[in-house]
């Protein structure tokens, strides 16, 4: 089996853009999860607190009062995941797969924090922090867009195994539980 991150000249499956936003909205949901957990894991560890910084960045986003920052903390969280799981979903389906996409994803996520955080003030610029804490941000991110992009690639390599009946496709997607199997075939017979 190739070990190409892209691969052109294979067929794209044929995902509506509605499914292509479910698959994605899906995967990063759950690669929130999955960075949140690890997240927990580390804080409690090492003690560090909760951030409310993506809540504060989302209060002054749409124009509330940095009071409701708690409230919106974990929206902000889980809706910028799930929001960067839609691009990576499009990444999966247009033959971008492995580390160095997942290492893509990474910038992005973190880009798109720090974007918005420093745009509405609620933010320090990265390069001011700590070192200790850059390093945390950074392996948080990239366990996102590891697990992001393991559950967007699943359904997408299921799609093309069943469309191309080629076997390369069908061991990309040997690590899928048959749960994520069911889920693909309905998306090829629908």
């Amino acid at each position: 089996m190739s070990r190409k991150t892209t691969d052109f000249d294979r067929p794209y499956p044929q995902v509506s853009l509605g499914k292509l936003v479910a698959i994605g909205l899906t995967a990063g949901f759950l690669g929130v999860a999955v960075m949140t957990a690890g997240e927990k894991v580390e804080q409690a560890l090492t003690k560090r607190p909760n951030s409310e910084v993506p809540g504060l960045t989302l209060a002054r986003l749409i124009g509330r009062s940095d009071g409701e920052k708690g409230k919106l903390n974990l929206v902000m969280h889980y809706g910028q995941g799930a929001l960067l799981g839609v691009v990576r979903a499009f990444m999966a389906t247009h033959g971008m797969r492995g580390p160095f996409v997942d290492f893509i994803l990474t910038g992005m996520r973190l880009s798109v924090d720090q974007t918005l955080e420093n745009w509405v003030g609620s933010g320090a610029l990265p390069w001011t922090w700590p070192v200790s804490e850059q390093v945390i941000d950074i392996l948080h991110k990239g366990v996102f867009a590891f697990a992001t992009g393991y559950v967007s690639i699943c359904p997408t390599s299921l799609v093309l195994a069943q469309l191309t009946g080629n076997a390369p496709y069908r061991s990309a997607i040997s690590g899928c539980n048959e749960k994520q199997k069911c889920d693909a075939e309905i998306l090829v017979n629908e």
